[in-house]
């Protein structure tokens, strides 16, 4: 299936990613994100994976003024 449903919802600067049973947290707050999960977690069976790498097959790569995103990975 190549129809990929993305769900966005920006509060601020906090932008949270959902596709099926994987999610993403964007937030340069640590605290924030913290928080966010520690809600999350309160309602839902949540596993936390760490840093993202990857996402959709999107490559995810840490620089220093932010992050660079390469689709199609091998």
């Amino acid at each position: 299936m190549n129809d990929k449903c993305v769900y966005t919802k920006t509060v601020e600067y906090s932008i949270l990613y959902l596709y099926v049973d994987d999610m993403l947290i964007v937030e340069t707050n640590i605290e924030v994100i913290k928080c966010t999960k520690k809600m999350l977690s309160k309602n839902f069976d949540i596993k936390d994976l760490g840093i993202a790498n990857v996402i959709l097959e999107i490559k995810i790569t840490r620089i220093l003024d932010g992050i660079s995103l390469l689709s199609h990975i091998m």
